[in-house]
């Protein structure tokens, strides 16, 4: 009825971008929209949007700045500038922005997670993270309790993790990054307190779980990642290789560069697990390259990387890549 509708372009664009991540002609329809409203905000973040799953930084952090100065107290913007500074390793930065998020809109979950995991990305310590997120205001949030058992772990404390899995009435913790099995995080847990059997009964039931999630979804990488980091644990290497791998052929790099890097880190901790250390670090060295949620103090943190401790290229990757947090 009217071809050149701002706001019909504006909606064409997150159709293409959300519907089915088309995000050339997503940025085709943003860049109308902008042409008729050239300060309207939501066109704005479609287009950051498109530029950080295209991995075009420098653009996205410049639409980023635009969509901040025209509405300063939006905390979409302010979260939004959290995730990508924190991929670009600007921690100082990141959490600049996600404070700044969390004094706009206290209940938003996203940022504390976000700030939380700057602060491990930046320092390789967990108790900054534990802090920030023991501000947070009492809500429920698989983020939240995915992150929190995650620095048990980083912590070297399995038994806390499994307490806390205890009041999880979950089978999963999913969002659109990933789907973890309740019975994953037990299995990692009782693996890093060495009790066998009991980790061998948990993988099986993830296992089983994410085998019924795929034959329902069959496209959907999450689910292969967890695969992969469950096989792994069962010592069933060569399926948890090719689960790993086919998660990064699904939504590799090229494809989206937020979800691709982290498909890239999960098949890394599968190489790690399987001990296929020469592919583990050649994962880790590219992903120190590129901005991803891979840094050197979380790598000296994690224990999914202890098999890689000793080896002189791993240490080397360290050493040159040590000094590039800021």
């Amino acid at each position: 009825l009217q071809p050149g509708l701002p706001e019909g372009h504006r909606a064409l664009g997150y159709y293409h971008y959300r519907g089915f991540r088309d995000y050339d002609r997503a940025r085709e329809e943003f860049s109308l929209a902008l042409e008729g409203l050239p300060n309207d905000e939501h066109a704005l973040a479609g287009i950051y949007a498109v530029n950080k799953r295209q991995g075009r930084w420098d653009e996205a952090v410049k639409h980023l700045e635009r969509c901040a100065r025209i509405d300063p107290k939006n905390w979409i913007s302010a979260t939004e500038g959290a995730v990508v500074l924190r991929l670009l390793r600007r921690y100082a930065e990141a959490e600049t922005e996600a404070l700044r998020a969390i004094s706009i809109a206290p209940d938003n979950v996203l940022a504390y997670f976000l700030g939380a995991s700057n602060y491990v990305l930046w320092d390789g310590t967990t108790d900054r993270a534990r802090r920030l997120l023991e501000s947070a205001p009492s809500i429920e949030s698989a983020r939240i309790t995915y992150l929190s058992i995650l620095l048990d772990l980083y912590d070297r404390a399995p038994d806390a993790g499994l307490a806390r899995l205890e009041e999880v009435r979950l089978e999963s913790l999913t969002y659109q990054d990933w789907f973890i099995p309740t019975k994953l995080l037990e299995c990692m847990c009782l693996s890093e307190k060495e009790e066998i059997h009991a980790a061998r009964v948990a993988c099986e039931s993830a296992v089983d779980l994410l085998e019924r999630e795929i034959s329902a979804r069959p496209q959907d990488h999450r689910l292969y990642s967890a695969l992969g980091r469950a096989l792994a644990l069962l010592d069933r290497p060569e399926e948890a290789r090719r689960a790993g791998e086919y998660a990064v052929e699904l939504m590799p790099i090229s494809k989206d560069a937020i979800l691709g890097q982290q498909q890239a880190i999960e098949l890394a901790k599968i190489y790690s697990r399987i001990g296929e250390l020469d592919k583990a670090t050649n994962m880790i060295e590219e992903l120190l390259s590129i901005p991803s949620e891979i840094s050197v103090p979380l790598l000296r943190l994690d224990p999914v990387w202890d098999p890689l401790r000793d080896k002189p290229r791993f240490q080397a990757l360290l050493e040159e890549y040590g000094e590039d947090s800021t």
